[in-house]
């Protein structure tokens, strides 16, 4: 009896396409839930670091009696220094802004031993100016003139392309530890993460004028201004209700320097205000800065999550998210330190 032979019939045509077209649907299906699941873990991460930079400032505080400055006031040597008020002189001033701040020392210098970052922390010169690779403000990138690059103190050639400040400290700022860098944020065509961060400091509500980083007589109700020793005890409207810090994209509108570049770096501040993050642009409730109210020469918070908002930190230390509608009221209170507001933080 001869063995029939049974002939194995392969797909056609039209069922792997319906095939492939359900497998299509479905990754249609999948990605947005792939997409929510990374953007809410990057969200957590972001509040992390704001956490781990909350309790770095308290341990700063503990170990010195005061919050760090926003800024620092630069040491008076033959190379120039600060003559107050608010006059900057030979190296510290800024090329191009007689009088004003340059490569002051911010905030993220002065708790780096406190984030693990003691190797960093020792190879910062404060004697000389602060450094970034890069820097573009008022349209142009680099700034224009191209000026304002030095060598331990000593003028150097290749501003711009070189960066700007002091080389003597360009090793400690392109080695910005990781706990500054929000994973969420779109990095900016120079926002690189080794040297550009993504948070400021709660530099209050410009009450005494503008800019906090410029004087040391301005009025400040905030958490520092230049030069700033701000005590636990000066926060008479509770640490739970006063923010210290929140997302300040690197990526932002900040000052004068525009959106998409990078205007956040590690530790150089100048006259724009670099790493700090303002609630009202002239002191009232009026003039108050939403999150995310990406104007330029604001100071605002800013920051890159699909949700609309930005994480903050409280000056207790505790962590929450707080949303471009958050009440106005409530939210420009948080700025203020000691305004006897009745408010509460609410996250």
């Amino acid at each position: 009896m001869n063995a029939r032979t049974r002939q194995q019939r392969g797909f056609t045509l039209i069922e792997l396409l319906v095939v492939i077209a359900i497998i299509a649907i479905l990754i249609g299906l999948l990605l947005p839930a792939v997409q929510k699941v990374r953007e809410a873990a990057a969200r957590m991460k972001c509040g992390n670091n704001l956490k781990q930079l909350a309790l770095a400032m308290h341990n700063y505080h503990d170990a010195n009696g005061y919050f760090p400055p926003s800024n620092a006031i630069p040491p008076t040597s033959a190379l120039g220094g600060f003559t107050p008020p608010g006059t900057f002189t030979g190296i510290w001033q800024d090329p191009r802004f007689s009088g004003l701040p340059w490569g002051t020392h911010g905030w993220p210098a002065f708790i780096l031993p406190f984030v693990e970052g003691e190797n960093v922390f020792r190879l910062i010169n404060f004697n000389y100016p602060a450094y970034t690779p890069n820097f573009q403000e008022y349209g142009a990138d680099p700034r224009s003139p191209a000026s304002g690059l030095y060598n331990s103190g000593a003028a150097a050639a290749g501003a711009g392309a070189n960066g700007f400040g002091d080389l003597v400290n360009k090793q400690a700022a392109t080695n910005m530890p990781k706990v500054f860098v929000c994973p969420s944020a779109i990095r900016g065509k120079n926002g690189f993460e080794y040297a550009q961060k993504d948070y400021g400091i709660n530099g209050g509500t410009q009450n005494g004028g503008c800019c906090t980083e410029r004087r040391n007589d301005r009025a400040n109700d905030g958490m520092a201004s230049l030069g700033s020793k701000v005590k636990m005890t000066d926060v008479s409207d509770g640490t739970s209700n006063t923010f210290l810090f929140l997302e300040l994209s690197n990526n932002s509108f900040h000052g004068r320097m525009d959106e998409g570049f990078g205007s956040n770096p590690f530790f150089f501040v100048q006259e724009a205000g670099q790493g700090i993050v303002m609630g009202s642009s002239n002191g009232s409730l009026g003039g108050v800065i939403p999150p995310n109210y990406a104007v330029t020469n604001f100071r605002g918070a800013q920051g890159d999550h699909s949700a609309r908002g930005v994480m903050a930190a409280a000056a207790d230390g505790h962590v929450g998210w707080v949303s471009n509608s958050a009440n106005t009221t409530v939210y420009f209170n948080s700025f203020t330190r000691s305004g006897g507001e009745v408010t509460t933080l609410d996250f």
